[in-house]
């Protein structure tokens, strides 16, 4: 059976999962002073992602 797909669908590529929930963990509600400090948050939440597989897995997962 064929479905039809859109174009393009943030709900079925699973980067963009990671992005909202980095967004939302990094950036959301919160004024940062320099540049450096952007990267510096998002660098700690890389590594405590990349530290926790079961949260990948969790975000980056497909759900029919």
């Amino acid at each position: 059976m064929l479905k039809f797909l859109p174009p393009y669908s943030s709900d079925l590529n699973d980067i963009e999962h990671l992005w909202k929930d980095a967004r939302k963990n990094i950036t959301h509600n919160y004024l940062f002073d320099s540049i450096r400090q952007i990267v510096k948050a998002v660098a700690k939440y890389f590594m405590n992602t990349m530290r926790n597989p079961a949260k990948i897995k969790r975000l980056c997962a497909f759900i029919y």
